[in-house]
């Protein structure tokens, strides 16, 4: 990326903005026998949030999509924890969740069964939240799994919390 995009004000943000920005949102990854590097994670879409001033800006949730999530669900994973570990913003995961070869979700019901997959354990216990486009009766939502529907009332929330308002 080079610029975001402010929907509210219908322009783009300054440069020197963007520039802080993407910086960090970078993580650091250290190759045994390397130099460190700063590096650009799974960062499908950045939200990025001001309070007042638009200098003030800060990346305050990264979102990962998936269509599947057939192996492509642990390097959002990976990135997650790496950018945890550094401290940068709220982790989310975003999926249709198009299911198995038998149209069974791919994450699982914990409440019907206890069908609850490990896949779904793992985003759990890593993500901050997982937004599934799929009944209710088929994924039993939870504090980490809601429908789509939630992310605009996170958001809200989590900028509040972010900047202390």
């Amino acid at each position: 990326p080079t610029k975001f995009y402010d929907d509210y004000l219908n322009e783009f943000l300054p440069e020197e903005t963007t520039t802080k920005i993407l910086e960090k949102v970078k993580v650091t990854m250290k190759i045994r026998g390397q130099e460190e590097k700063k590096v650009w994670g799974d960062n499908d879409i950045l939200i990025v949030a001001y309070p007042d001033n638009v200098q003030d800006a800060e990346a305050i949730c990264i979102i990962s999509c998936k269509i599947s999530l057939r192996e492509r669900v642990y390097q959002s994973i990976f990135w997650a924890a790496h950018s945890r570990i550094e401290g940068i913003a709220k982790h989310t995961f975003v999926t249709l969740d198009k299911g198995d070869k038998k149209g069974n979700s791919e994450i699982g019901n914990r409440g019907r069964n206890n069908r609850a997959r490990k896949t779904r354990d793992v985003l759990e216990s890593t993500m901050d939240r997982v937004y599934v486009f799929r009944g209710a009766d088929e994924v039993d939502r939870s504090y980490v799994i809601k429908d789509f529907e939630y992310l605009q009332t996170d958001l809200a929330r989590w900028r509040e919390d972010y900047f202390g308002l």
